[in-house]
């Protein structure tokens, strides 16, 4: 079992995964919906060009402590009860979401370099392509649904009394359900969802149940299991 010093440092990186998605948001502007012409994308992208790149790293330093939050949170659940999978579930969740946020940086980094690279408008179908895959299949299309499973087995988890408070257990598997249809709307949809709240809601969710987990983890003062509450 991970010492206490251990557990509180992946509490940590959590919190500080939040704050560094969170900080995305500002930089960024009002992006137009997926399903936006081919010139108003253009548009949008090279007048963000700094805000992209900024976003794009601070979504790369998001997964990295989103992982490290994620591999502490998963081996803390494995020492607790070796039988059960969820330990490992959590590990696998978050490594999923971790490359998808990489992904999603990536993308990011790629519009706004593309738009240095001659015109903006000579290389707005390229620029359109790199768009629609980033905002709306990538997130929070196939994001949506490892961070289900993530949630799942995080509410699990404290429902069985492993971990934290049995009320983040069925708060987890709500979000789950939103994770699940805002997932479902970036692949399915044109517009990628962005026209509903509920597109967000992988993003949310995750930011939410990593932070109120990251702060159980920082309380944690000893190796047995939480208390119910």
């Amino acid at each position: 079992m991970a010492g206490a010093g251990w557990v509180r440092s992946g509490g940590i990186a959590g919190i500080a995964s939040c704050i560094a998605a969170i900080s995305t948001f500002s930089l960024l502007g009002t992006a137009p919906d997926s399903d936006a012409g081919a010139a108003q994308v253009a548009a949008y992208v090279s007048a963000q060009r700094s805000g992209l790149i900024a976003s794009g790293v601070l979504v790369m330093l998001a997964a990295g402590l989103i992982l490290w939050f994620g591999g502490t949170l998963a081996g803390m659940l494995r020492a607790r009860d070796p039988r059960s999978p969820v330990g490992l579930i959590v590990l696998a969740s978050v490594a999923a979401m971790v490359v998808f946020l990489g992904w999603d940086g990536i993308t990011q980094t790629a519009l706004a370099f593309l738009s240095r690279q001659g015109s903006a408008q000579a290389n707005a179908a390229v620029i359109t392509a790199l768009f629609d895959l980033q905002n709306g299949i990538v997130m929070p299309g196939a994001y949506g649904f490892v961070a289900a499973v993530f949630l799942i087995a995080v509410g699990v988890a404290a429902l069985g009394g492993l971990f934290a408070a049995r009320w983040l257990g069925w708060l987890s598997l709500v979000f789950a359900a939103l994770s699940l249809a805002g997932a479902t709307m970036g692949l399915t949809l044109v517009n990628g969802g962005t026209v509903s709240p509920v597109s967000y809601s992988p993003a949310i969710a995750t930011a939410v149940v990593t932070l109120i987990a990251s702060i159980f983890m920082l309380r944690r003062v000893s190796d047995g299991p939480a208390s119910p509450a």
